[in-house]
């Protein structure tokens, strides 16, 4: 593909950021589909988060946020998708003639199409672990509710912010755990790793 002043930029926005393949994958699929557009990955800090998401969105571009700033990226938006609002993250943006910067929270039913191929059959009754309270998490809960697993168990270093995501997202449906020596000898159906572990 020829790179010129028409061709738009979209941005993956995170920290760590290397080992992402979504730059690969992403132009593979606009050279198979002519889209004129460009895919990369950029190391952003939290500071310079918005003014990337803006300015990308306003020069006709977009992208996708990773972590350690899909929640904090929901609180920039100015136009969120019912899954943003759900789940307080986002990971897609992109923005309108009007200059507004819109969001969505694709991890959602990404989770829930992931779980339909890797399970080989429904979720409903399962019993769950998953771990995190990031935007990962915050996602993996969401498409284990509408999945309807039955216990879900929630783990995360910080007791309160697994709190909130509980309160937030599973309500009834979920138990938060507050010491790793209570799941010992505990036999779940699945466990959802959304920490950053094995990303380094």
């Amino acid at each position: 593909m020829t790179v010129t002043a028409a061709t738009r930029v979209l941005a993956l926005l995170g920290d760590p950021i290397s080992h992402s393949a979504s730059p690969e994958l992403q132009n593979a699929a606009f050279r198979k589909a002519r889209v004129k557009g460009v895919y990369v990955a950029v190391r952003c800090a939290g500071e310079d988060l918005m003014g990337l998401m803006r300015g990308l969105a306003r020069a006709g571009g977009g992208g996708n946020v990773t972590l350690p700033h899909k929640e904090a990226a929901s609180r920039i938006l100015d136009i969120r998708s019912e899954a943003v609002r759900r789940t307080g993250a986002c990971n897609t943006f992109w923005g309108d003639d009007a200059g507004r910067l819109h969001g969505d929270n694709t991890d959602v039913e990404g989770v829930r199409r992931a779980l339909a191929s890797f399970m080989h059959g429904p979720t409903k009754g399962m019993r769950v672990l998953l771990l995190g309270a990031g935007g990962a998490a915050r996602a993996s809960l969401a498409a284990l509710v509408e999945e309807d697993a039955g216990d879900i168990l929630l783990f995360n270093r910080t007791l309160e912010r697994a709190r909130a995501v509980s309160l937030r997202i599973g309500g009834n449906k979920v138990r938060v755990i507050r010491l790793a020596k209570e799941l010992e000898g505990q036999k779940f159906d699945l466990v959802v790793n959304a920490t950053r572990l094995g990303l380094e």
